[in-house]
């Protein structure tokens, strides 16, 4: 599918008409997605722990992060609450 908002920019043009998106208007996307059973190994590699894990400990002490270093955290933070949040719904499937 194209998410362009103008037909004749999507390459995939016959795709485009799968999906209307309006301007102002809340859009909610469901998916379905078929989940590894070995779910609960997925997490963040530990190198990307430790920085995340770093950003935040500065930003307890006091110390102002960039702009660029407050998005990287917060799309860490978002990263690592999204696996969490699967790993919990595959234990409350039973799977």
């Amino acid at each position: 599918m194209c998410w362009r908002r103008n037909p004749s920019d999507c390459p995939h043009e016959s795709s485009y008409d799968k999906i209307r998106i309006s301007d102002g208007l809340p859009m909610t996307i469901t998916l379905e997605v078929d989940l590894p059973d070995d779910l609960n190994r997925l997490r963040l590699p530990a190198a990307v722990q430790a920085r995340l894990q770093d950003l935040l400990d500065r930003q307890d002490e006091g110390q102002e992060l960039s702009p660029a270093e407050r998005e990287e955290a917060q799309g860490l933070v978002d990263l690592a609450e999204f696996l969490s949040l699967l790993r919990l719904r595959q234990e409350g499937s039973g799977t």
